[in-house]
């Protein structure tokens, strides 16, 4: 790795992978590599869902900046959901289903591209700068895809997630919070986010 990298994003994958990439031209114009490594058993199936990759990345790198490595790659694995790490996303073979049920992981994992593996944060106290961002990020995307009003239906989709926590976990800061893996990171990270962005302005 020839990228500045955070202990927690190092992991290894090793398999009988069938592997396959699609063709992607930077914001810079250079070539980026996008490769898959998949099960042979869910080729076909992770051929379809993953085939919104570049379009993703596309959004992202004219939304933030360019993508901040030299490649970027999804790997299939016996895990529980996702993981950005660094250049390439741990994804679950649970999630490969070939129906797009799971594209916000999709945006999610890569978004942590930019927030997270790029700008990292100092401590764990801090780990909603990771999720809050990534989760919003699927929301811009699909406001970028699909419009204002999907926007508004994807945040209010958000919205339970953070409650139901709530009356099981009660309420806690999204600084130092008592629970760093839940809805007030993610989902409430997320919905911050939507109000600074209305609060300071699109402009800005």
């Amino acid at each position: 790795e020839r990228f500045p990298i955070a202990t927690y994003l190092i992991a290894i994958a090793v398999g009988d992978y069938f592997t396959f990439d699609l063709p992607y031209v930077s914001v810079t114009g250079d070539s980026l590599p996008i490769e898959f490594y998949v099960f042979p058993e869910d080729s076909s199936k992770a051929r379809e869902d993953w085939n919104v990759t570049p379009d993703m990345m596309y959004f992202f790198e004219r939304f933030f900046s360019p993508y901040p490595f030299d490649r970027y790659s999804m790997v299939e694995a016996f895990n529980r959901g996702a993981m950005e790490h660094q250049g390439m996303t741990t994804y679950s073979y649970r999630l490969v289903t070939g129906d797009h049920r799971y594209d916000y992981i999709v945006a999610h994992e890569l978004a942590h591209h930019w927030w997270g593996n790029l700008i990292t944060l100092g401590d764990w106290r801090d780990i909603w700068l990771n999720e809050g961002f990534a989760t919003y990020s699927e929301a811009l995307y699909f406001e970028w895809k699909f419009g204002d009003s999907y926007l508004s239906e994807y945040m209010d989709s958000l919205a339970p997630a953070y409650f139901n926590e709530v009356a099981r976990r009660g309420h806690f800061p999204i600084y130092d919070p008592d629970y760093l893996w839940g809805g007030t990171i993610y989902q409430k990270g997320a919905w911050v986010l939507h109000m600074l962005r209305w609060a300071i302005g699109e402009t800005a």
